[in-house]
Formats: structure tokens, C-alpha cells, sequence
């Protein structure tokens, strides 16, 4: 989207019903999506510049590098799926008993944290205990007798 469509449209002019025909003409033609113009023509409105954010989404560090993963995937296909600890066992073993350097990385990172069992998660402090009899309590569910 430009500025020149904007500005010879008068887009800041123009009455309501007029401006939604333009904004849907802007995302007919560009493929945006209504919200994304909505955010371009407020930014227009502010500044006078129609210029979409560039910027890069935070990404975490990767850990493993593409040679890990496959050397990975090829022990855990080797060994048909073995759990979490023994696999990380039998890379341990590659490198400490055998000595391969391919699986040093692997060794060390995953000695610390592949499949480390999680903390035990506390009770809510909203649950309580129910009496022992309140189990067999159903009074409240027969009928009156008569």
C-alpha cells in the first residue's frame, strides 16, 4: 500500500462510509488482512507515513545444532525408540566409553536436561479434604419419605 493512493483519495477527508469502500479496496489489493490495514491507516492518521513495521520476531538460541538433531534421530531410530533416559544413556556411552567426538556435545547437553522429571506440582491451595463420611452421605439426594 502507498502513500500516493492515500493522499489522492483524501483518504483523512473523506466521510465514514467512504473510508470503509477504501479500506477494503487497500485489502482487496495488497492481501492484507483487515486488522493489518486498520493499524496501516492508523499509522497513516499519526504520522503521515504509510510504512509497514519490519522487524524480526524473538527467537530463542538454538541448542542443538542440524548435526546433533540427525545424529540423534539416527541413534533414536537405531535403537527403535528407546525412552528419554536410555538414550541419553547410550550417547553418554558413545562418548565416555568409546570416545566418539560426535556425540560429545550431545553427552554433555543432554546430561543436563533431556527428560529431567519435572518438579511435583503442589496441591491448590483451594483443595480440601472431604470428611470420610461424605462419600456415603445421601441424605441430601433421597426423596422425603412420607
Amino acid at each position: 500500500m502507498d502513500r500516493t493512493l492515500l493522499c489522492e483519495q483524501e483518504y483523512t477527508r473523506q466521510a465514514r462510509r467512504e473510508r470503509g469502500l477504501l479500506r477494503r479496496y487497500i485489502a482487496k489489493m495488497t492481501g492484507l488482512s483487515r486488522a493489518q490495514v486498520t493499524r496501516l491507516l492508523a499509522r497513516y492518521m499519526a504520522t503521515g507515513q504509510v510504512r509497514v513495521k519490519s522487524g524480526r520476531r524473538h527467537r530463542f538460541p538454538q541448542r542443538y545444532t542440524r548435526a546433533d538433531i540427525e545424529l540423534l534421530a539416527k541413534v533414536d531410530e537405531a535403537h527403535e525408540g528407546l525412552s528419554g533416559p536410555a538414550t541419553r544413556r547410550i550417547l553418554q556411552r558413545e562418548f565416555h566409553l568409546y570416545g566418539k567426538p560426535e556425540f560429545e556435545r550431545l553427552a554433555r547437553d543432554l546430561e543436563r536436561t533431556l527428560l529431567q522429571p519435572a518438579p511435583p506440582c503442589p496441591l491448590s491451595p483451594t483443595t480440601q479434604e472431604l470428611p470420610e463420611d461424605a462419600a456415603n452421605d445421601d441424605t441430601d439426594r433421597r426423596a422425603p419419605s412420607a
